[in-house]
């Protein structure tokens, strides 16, 4: 999604028995339907910190599924459709997903996975002229990772 949308997505993780620690930043355009109609162009830069769980029994992460959980800060931005204006507002979620390591070709994988956040803390509401917008305290993600494991 981050890269449909014009934005980039990056990612590492460090690789305890089962656990992985990921740091993840990424920045995306998210898509107008999941905006209020009032509204366009909401721009997220979005920091991580999460901790996977690989259900792996060898210590393998290859054609394994995992869950995660962690916190992320979101940096946003949104334009007013009617006026033009642009205001910025942030927030953080308490993350929890999980998804699929399929190797594909030598260290090359694939990750579709879904996420659900929940909002813990931040602005609840971006004044405008005329109405005011309100983050969602509840956002569904999914999305398909292509990665290369070193």
């Amino acid at each position: 999604l981050p890269y449909i949308s014009g934005g980039y997505y990056g990612s590492v993780w460090g690789k305890i028995d089962n656990f992985r620690i990921r740091p993840v930043i990424t920045e995306l355009t998210q898509p107008e339907f999941v905006v209020d109609k009032n509204y366009k162009e909401l721009k997220t830069k979005a920091y991580a910190l999460l901790v996977d769980y690989v259900f792996s029994t060898d210590g393998n992460i290859d054609n394994k599924f995992w869950v995660g959980t962690g916190i992320e800060y979101w940096d946003n931005r949104i334009m007013q459709k009617s006026s033009g204006i642009k205001k910025s507002f942030s927030n953080f979620y308490y993350t929890l997903g999980g998804g699929y390591i399929y190797k594909f070709w030598n260290n090359f994988y694939i990750n579709p996975w879904i996420a659900f956040h929940v909002k813990i803390a931040g602005d609840s509401k971006v004044n405008f002229v005329n109405n005011n917008y309100s983050p969602s305290a509840f956002v569904p993600e999914g999305s398909i990772k292509i990665g290369y494991e070193f």
